[in-house]
């Protein structure tokens, strides 16, 4: 059986970024204009005034995650992603588990960001009169991101780039439109920890800490990265650090936007444009819904690059066909694995939207599969360090602790996030998923009996 440092290795593939587009990747993934019109109203529903402290200690939470992965960053790198980390210390079974749920978790993500994205490009064009299909979007955008994807890997990442500056100056234009607004007055006691409790901090951490799952995704370009154990670092901290911030200043600012509105606000369909309603901003829904279609189909273009790059791992591992190892000859991009895919997302969301399900709903089911696959990579990767590190002999306190204290946030996440879920998710996702992942076992220990 070959090593599964050397078939991760992708020579084909065009080595040209730099710390830049390695770090916007990360941030393309994350998607924080995407927190700020979703995840952000959510927290403020659930914890209030204290919502700036509930990104605070979900930043804090995963920055040990971060730290974790930035430990191994430094010495490994391939297109796998954590799935070369998790090799290092758990071998090449649980690697390539690893690389089948970063696999699970990026197509996951990958559908509910094609179903969010048309949702909010069909709003878009509505409000121009213009009414088409959900489908037709669905389409018509997979075909836009694998225009994007599939060229030169320079092209989607400035477009990623360019999309995710724009969606987040669009949303400080409407934090600077609350701050100054003449009903709008600064509450400083909010900056007092005594105004918090812990219910209410503790019910909107989940959600929070969900805001910056996707940053991991910079270890996929290990291959392209031009010095990938010193960018590919600096990108992960960067990842959780800039969005970190952000969140801060928009649950704050956000926050005093939805305290002085009507509270109703908070269960419109579009907890933001209707606050840009209450203050009286006559372009409000044309603005905000355009920042939206542009962050998702900047995380698509960020997820669905990630992905292939995993899918081409996989296929050089024969645990997908040998199809997705297929670079394309002139721009040097896994197009093999992006055609699968982003193919199988596509169908995959057409058939939820003609299941019934609303993109919203698709939103909940499929952030739900993909946010417990990375969790669990998340925790793979922690554990490897610890059995890396004792290994080799080189287990210090300072990585101890580390591992250990990560391992055990990662696992109440985990508790609490399918605590948080209700019965019908329970048997309709998380099932599907061990399903998936043991399907995927199955495959593994296939492949494995035949290099044996």
């Amino acid at each position: 059986m070959k090593a599964l440092t050397n078939s991760f290795s992708a020579p084909q593939l065009n080595r040209c970024l730099g710390l830049i587009q390695v770090t916007t990747q990360a941030i393309a993934v994350v998607g924080p204009t995407i927190t700020a019109v979703i995840n952000i109203p959510q927290v403020y529903l659930s914890s209030g005034n204290s919502s700036w402290l509930t990104y605070l200690i979900a930043c804090l939470c995963i920055l040990l995650v971060s730290q974790v992965l930035i430990t191994f960053a430094s010495q490994e790198a391939g297109t796998a992603g954590l799935a070369t980390y998790v090799l290092q210390g758990l071998g090449v079974t649980f690697a390539r588990l690893t690389g089948w749920l970063l696999l699970l978790a990026y197509g996951g993500f990958g559908i509910l960001l094609l179903a969010m994205a048309s949702q909010s490009f069909a709003i878009l064009m509505g409000m121009a009169g213009l009414k088409l299909p959900l489908w037709f979007f669905v389409v018509l955008l997979g075909g836009l991101i694998w225009q994007l994807v599939s060229r030169d890997v320079r092209v989607s990442n400035g477009m990623m780039l360019v999309l995710e500056t724009i969606s987040i100056i669009i949303i400080f234009w409407l934090c600077s439109v609350i701050l100054f607004h003449h009903s709008i007055k600064f509450d400083l006691s909010e900056f007092q920890l005594t105004s918090a409790t812990g219910n209410q901090i503790r019910s909107g951490l989940m959600i929070a800490f969900l805001s910056f799952v996707g940053f991991e995704s910079a270890a996929t370009l290990g291959s392209e990265s031009l010095h990938p154990l010193r960018d590919i670092p600096k990108a992960l901290r960067i990842a959780t650090l800039l969005p970190g911030g952000l969140f801060l200043v928009w649950a704050y600012v956000l926050g005093l936007g939805f305290k002085a509105a009507p509270s109703s606000i908070l269960n419109s369909a579009s907890p933001l444009v209707s606050l840009g309603d209450f203050l009286q901003i006559p372009t409000a829904a044309v603005v905000i819904s355009f920042s939206a279609c542009v962050c998702f189909l900047s995380a698509s273009l960020g997820a669905f690059s990630a992905l292939a790059r995993v899918g081409l791992s996989l296929g050089k591992e024969k645990i997908l066909p040998p199809f997705s190892t297929k670079i394309h000859p002139a721009f040097h991009t896994p197009v093999g694995s992006l055609n699968l895919g982003l193919g199988i997302c596509i169908l995959g969301t057409l058939i939820l939207l003609v299941t019934g399900l609303k993109p919203d709903d698709i939103n909940d089911v499929c952030g739900t599969f993909g946010t417990l696959a990375l969790l669990l990579v998340y925790g793979l990767v922690s554990i490897s360090l610890l059995r890396d590190h004792y290994r080799r002999g080189i287990l210090s306190h300072s990585i101890l602790i580390l591992g250990s204290v990560t391992i055990l946030v990662l696992a109440t996440a985990t508790i609490a996030f399918l605590s948080g879920l209700n019965q019908g998710d329970l048997l309709n996702t998380v099932l599907i998923f061990f399903v998936l992942m043991i399907l995927g076992i199955g495959i593994i220990a296939r492949q494995g009996g035949v290099h044996s």
